[in-house]
């Protein structure tokens, strides 16, 4: 995220060039040239379905109206925007996802402050200031929170940074040497070990065969796989990972876990895409089962077509932010 910030603050498209994850090289990409106004600068992004919804956020841009009826190009204008008055001009239900993407790209905590949330409103700003935290490793911002939400936090720098010194943060004394042997187990293998002659992948398809539901298994090979699921006892919410299986582009990606629709960080995704969503989800404690109606919608834009899927219930056992930092 830092070469990403610093390039789409410079407006280099040089530094866009050295991000290595797709998603974001390509985002990076489009931002500059949605400022520059300049659509040959789209070129420099690898897939053909990207390069054209860079050319249409800036052509659509300049008609507004007509970008949020189509939600490719609304959900580019977060990422090229980067403007909190523009999520002010979304629905209520887009507004608060689009808030949270803006406040992690920007690193703005105060963006945090304006999610409306409904009920649930305290438990998705403290996700959103988490996320921050995250993403610009300020363990400050974790150290206002308090027990489960600040493990959490730090959980979340943990994961963006792989930096273990992080754990020292963590207040109760059991979990922090838990979280420092974590590390120590994750990292103790040298690049010797990955050189050993055995076929990898089979042995860990078996693994993974052994330890996954038949949900799971149903989830992971649908057309909008579902990839991990989680919900959290102690903080009574929940985030899922998703990817797009189909050979096309998708948008206006909607996913509703027991009637209650998750917010995603990108409703547009091409072809093996990914995308993290979350939302309020209760559950009463650590172990118990949960067994959720889910209902995933989508259009496919080469078609325009609608489709809707109803699979099999989503089902695992509650966990909680806890564990979370354990792993």
């Amino acid at each position: 995220l830092c070469t990403y910030r610093s390039a789409t603050t410079s407006l280099d498209i040089s530094g866009c060039l050295k991000i290595t994850e797709e998603n974001m090289k390509h985002d990076c990409i489009g931002h500059i040239a949605y400022h520059k106004n300049d659509e040959t600068i789209c070129k420099n992004i690898d897939y053909e379905y990207d390069e054209e919804e860079c050319v249409d956020a800036i052509r659509m841009s300049k008609d507004m109206d007509s970008c949020l009826e189509d939600y490719g190009c609304a959900d580019k204008m977060i990422l090229y925007k980067r403007d909190k008055n523009y999520c002010e001009s979304l629905s209520k239900d887009d507004k608060d996802g689009c808030l949270m993407a803006l406040a992690m790209l920007n690193g703005d905590i105060s963006l945090c402050d304006k999610i409306i949330g409904g009920d649930l409103r305290n438990d998705e700003e403290t996700m959103c200031k988490s996320i921050v935290a995250g993403s610009t490793a300020n363990v400050k911002i974790c150290n206002k929170l308090k027990g489960e939400d600040k493990n959490g936090c730090i959980a979340l720098i943990l994961m963006f940074t792989e930096d273990e010194s992080f754990c020292n943060y963590v207040d109760d004394e059991d979990d922090r040497q838990e979280c420092l042997e974590e590390f120590s187990d994750i990292h103790i293998y040298d690049d010797d070990y990955y050189e050993e002659e055995y076929d990898y992948e089979e042995d860990y398809a078996y693994d993974e065969v052994e330890d996954t539901s038949t949900s799971d298994l149903y989830w992971q090979t649908a057309d909008i796989a579902i990839l991990d699921h989680y919900v959290y006892a102690d903080d009574d919410a929940m985030d899922i990972t998703v990817k797009n299986n189909l050979g096309s582009k998708i948008s206006n990606l909607k996913i509703a876990i027991n009637n209650v629709e998750l917010s995603c960080g990108s409703t547009s995704l091409r072809s093996e895409g990914v995308s993290f969503c979350v939302g309020p989800m209760m559950c009463a404690n650590k172990g118990d089962a949960y067994s959720y109606d889910i209902i995933i919608s989508y259009t496919i834009d080469e078609t325009g077509v609608i489709h809707s899927i109803t699979g099999e219930k989503l089902e695992g056992k509650c966990t909680s932010t806890e564990t979370l930092l354990a792993e």
